[in-house]
């Protein structure tokens, strides 16, 4: 895993301080890959393999990059002409100069005859970058925490985030869980110049659509994610390069593809569980046979899983609560100790397909709307509102329809998600719901559905960015516990959308999950109208599960829990019978 960070002083004289330039890339000095370049008030920093640093003429660069179309850029660079090459292209367009980049990258840029500091992030924010500004300077990094060297920043937690994550399961940018600290959403480019800073989107997602046939339609989807594979393995040694296999549609494409491309038995990787529910190696098998691949499977108990927790939490620097990131890590281990250095994921197939149940629940809604608006205006929703929410049967069933269907979108679509949001009065401390902002999750929703265009709902929902194949470097012994190192990202025509994924690993399509730490399964869906009596049931349940999975752990069987696996796992904090809820 590589990491970048740096730090520049609106006093040109200022110097960095030891113990601030420590602070921006902790116990990183000692490496052998250790990278440091002093700059007129301010320094730049990075450590790994993957860093691209140097000066050219008028600029100061300090990467973390990947990228996939190095043999397009002019004359092919790498290394100290790939300074140049970005200082070039810095030359020609100072705020999209990185628009002709693919791959994943995290670029600071310092042109010191205008004391401007350029930082940008790849399109779909594979390179994560951090920043913080105040009236001292600026300062950045590849974690959360780098920014918070600049002195006289205040740590202070930002509940808005908290509560984002609560209903994500992540901390969406451009916030961090700091209040002082932001986060460069993907395809955007921050510009520090004396003081004064200013953001900029240089690439976004476009929602083109026109009509193709069936079989057109096959032929360009089968050509854009061949070509995407391609662009994927290239530099890549077939006894270093393997793929995570789920025996879902996205792993089992690219495992089909890479067998085709490189005329080689692929290495696939899989996770499976004890618990027959959870457990998909059945899928992955046959997957594994179709395409002739070399097919390493493992067994994962609830004990092992609790075991890496540690690790996969001190690796992330903020709230993450996708439980897939426990099989991705330990899918990526496994594959290291086989010799793997290269693993290859596909993901985002449901998002582009419409394969997630919410995408069938948002149809049935929407053919509400093909009645005319006065009539239901007029008539359906009055007498609606006078039939009893709660009651039984179709009567209330038709009011809960009429409700949910009434809304616009985005906020139909959600309207059965954001479980925390909709219930956030039961459950969160009344301290707590003051300082947050109740309907966040959904502003958050309503800016990405804007900012998509006038195209169709459906395009607009999902609001993600495109899919395509991800490279992802398994751990290596001493490295960072829940990394996972390096993953791609390698760009595909825009029609195809998928969820964005970060830095340090996010995701693995399609894994399951252990009974034991699987507590999702023992909370209430998401629910607009959730009964609390049942929800505090089936979190009496949950406490009792992960009791006799964690006897050691800190509030197991009591009523907090410190084991937070997903957004809805927090409610293991939250109320039993007669309990307050504790701040977050």
């Amino acid at each position: 895993m590589s990491i970048i960070g740096g730090l520049v002083y609106r006093d040109p004289a200022r110097t960095v301080e030891p113990a601030v330039r420590d602070a921006l890339l902790p116990g990183a000095m000692a490496a052998e890959s250790f990278s440091r370049l002093d700059i007129q008030g301010g320094a730049l920093a990075g450590n790994g393999s993957g860093i691209v640093s140097g000066r050219s003429g008028d600029a100061t660069l300090m990467a973390d990059m990947d990228l996939t179309n190095l043999d397009e850029l002019p004359g092919s660079p790498d290394g100290a002409d790939l300074v140049q090459c970005l200082e070039r292209f810095h030359a020609q367009d100072d705020t999209n100069f990185v628009i002709q980049l693919r791959g994943a990258f995290g670029i600071a840029l310092w042109i010191p005859s205008r004391r401007r500091l350029v930082l940008a992030a790849d399109r779909l924010g594979f390179r994560r970058l951090y920043y913080a500004v105040s009236n001292q300077g600026i300062a950045f990094g590849s974690r959360v925490k780098a920014p918070l060297a600049l002195p006289g920043l205040s740590r202070e937690i930002d509940a808005d985030a908290v509560y984002a994550y609560l209903n994500f399961g992540t901390v969406p940018a451009p916030q961090s869980i700091y209040r002082a600290v932001r986060r460069l959403a993907p395809g955007q480019i921050l510009v520090w110049e004396n003081g004064r800073v200013s953001l900029h989107q240089y690439w976004d997602v476009v929602y083109s659509e026109r009509r193709l046939d069936k079989s057109e339609a096959a032929r360009t989807i089968y050509g854009q994610t061949a070509e995407a594979v391609r662009q994927t393995l290239t530099g890549l040694e077939a006894k270093d390069t393997g793929a995570f296999l789920s025996g879902g549609t996205d792993s089992s494409v690219v495992v089909g593809l890479m067998s085709r491309l490189t005329r080689e038995r692929v290495q696939a990787f899989s996770i499976g569980f004890q618990e027959e529910r959870y457990n998909e190696l059945e899928y992955a098998e046959l997957a594994a046979r179709h395409f002739a691949a070399a097919h390493y499977a493992r067994i994962v108990t609830a004990d092992e899983a609790l075991q890496c927790l540690p690790d996969i939490v001190e690796a992330y620097d903020e709230p993450f609560g996708n439980n897939s990131a426990l099989p991705a890590y330990l899918c990526a281990r496994y594959a290291r100790e086989a010799g793997v250095r290269v693993l290859l994921a596909g993901d985002g197939g449901d998002e582009i397909f419409g394969g997630n149940e919410r995408y069938r629940r948002e149809g049935i809604l929407a053919r509400y709307h093909r009645i005319p608006r006065l009539l239901r205006r007029g008539l359906i929703e009055p007498l609606a509102r006078c039939l009893p929410a709660e009651a039984p049967g179709l009567t209330g069933k038709a009011r809960r329809y009429v409700e949910r269907a009434s809304a616009p979108n985005p906020d139909r679509f959600y309207s059965s998600e954001f479980f925390v949001s909709q219930n956030r009065q039961w459950l969160l401390e009344p301290g707590f719901l003051g300082r947050i902002t109740g309907d966040w999750p959904l502003r958050v929703a309503r800016g990405h559905f804007v900012a998509a265009g006038r195209t169709a709902e459906l395009n607009r929902l999902p609001r993600r960015s495109q899919d395509h194949p991800r490279r992802q470097r398994p751990l290596q012994g001493g490295e960072d516990g829940g990394g996972g190192g390096d993953r791609r990202a390698f760009p595909v025509p825009a029609s195809s959308a998928r969820g964005v994924h970060g830095h340090p690993p996010r995701a693995v399509q399609g894994a399951g999950y252990g009974e034991a730490l699987h507590l999702q399964a023992s909370l209430p869906r998401s629910s607009a109208r959730a009964d609390p009596r049942q929800s505090q049931a089936r979190l009496r349940v949950a406490h009792e599960r992960l009791a006799q999975a964690a006897p050691g752990l800190p509030g197991a069987g009591t009523g907090h829990a410190a084991l937070a696996t997903g957004p809805r796992a927090w409610l293991l904090r939250a109320r039993r019978p007669g309990a307050a809820v504790p701040a977050p």
